[in-house]
This record gives C-alpha cells, sequence and structure tokens, in this order.
C-alpha cells in the first residue's frame, strides 16, 4: 500500500512537472521544471530497486545536461518569441501529449511488477571499472569539462 501510494504521489509530481516544462512562459522555470521532472523519474527507478539506473539518472541527465541547458540558456541572448508563435507551439505539443499518452495507455498491458530483493552488484562492477581501468580517460574527461565551464564563465562575465 505504501508503494502505491508514493507511485500515486510521484506520478502526479511527474505529470504536473512535464506539463508545466512546456506551458511554461520563462525558459528558465521550464527547465528547473524539466530538473524536477528528472529527478521524479530517478525516484521511479529506485521504487523498482534499480539503484545504479537511478544514480546515473541524477547525475548524467539530473546533473550533467540539465547543467548544460540552463548554461546555454543564460549565455545565449533570448528573442521574445510572438504571442502566436508561443500559442501554437503549445497547444501542438499539448496535442501531441495528450495523443502519444493515450496511445500509450491504450497499447499496454497492465501487469503488476515485483521487483527482485536481490542485491545486484551492477554498480560495483561498473565503478571497479571505472576507477581501475578507465581511471586516466575518467579524469581526462572531467578536465575537459572543467576547462570548458571555466571558458563559459569567462566568456560570459566578457560580454557583461
Amino acid at each position: 500500500m505504501k508503494d502505491l501510494i508514493m507511485f500515486l504521489i510521484l506520478s502526479v509530481i511527474a505529470v504536473v512537472s512535464s506539463l508545466f516544462v512546456f506551458l511554461s512562459k520563462n525558459i528558465f522555470r521550464g527547465a528547473l521544471s524539466l530538473s524536477l521532472l528528472l529527478v521524479t523519474m530517478a525516484m521511479f527507478f529506485a521504487m523498482l530497486n534499480a539503484e545504479f539506473i537511478a544514480a546515473v539518472q541524477i547525475l548524467v541527465y539530473a546533473g550533467g545536461v540539465l547543467v548544460l541547458i540552463l548554461f546555454a540558456i543564460m549565455l545565449t541572448k533570448e528573442r521574445e518569441p510572438s504571442v502566436s508563435e508561443v500559442t501554437t507551439s503549445r497547444a501542438v505539443a499539448l496535442i501531441a501529449f495528450v495523443v502519444l499518452s493515450l496511445f500509450y495507455l491504450a497499447k499496454h498491458t497492465w501487469e503488476k511488477y515485483v521487483p527482485e530483493k536481490e542485491f545486484s552488484a551492477t554498480g560495483a562492477s561498473v565503478g571497479t571499472k571505472l576507477f581501475q581501468t578507465y581511471v586516466i580517460p575518467f579524469e581526462a574527461a572531467s578536465f575537459l569539462l572543467l576547462a570548458a565551464m571555466i571558458g563559459a564563465i569567462y566568456l560570459a562575465r566578457r560580454r557583461g
């Protein structure tokens, strides 16, 4: 019963935040609601005992990709779209969302999923490979991302 209540709460949060992504007039607030959606998806994975996938979801998508999106939003000069562009794109997005959701709900077979209670060593094996076998490429990628972030901050400060 506790899992069902948690699932319903997370489902409401996911639907509301996904609707707010494209209904928001402010692109920055839309990106922040996208981050809430990505964290909610990670919670779904955690409920299915897929902790490694939940951690990757938070690190890669909510951490990396969303930070890249927010940097792009802050570093570019956004032009204000006309009212007709906004209304048309939102209407098309809402129709597509509803049609795809209904199509999925009609085609889905609703079976009860019972997650395995056994320990999965996926995280341990990936961590071992990452920090023993591939430690040099991992550190090189981190230095490359750090240099890109410093360069973006420098370019943003120079323009302002």
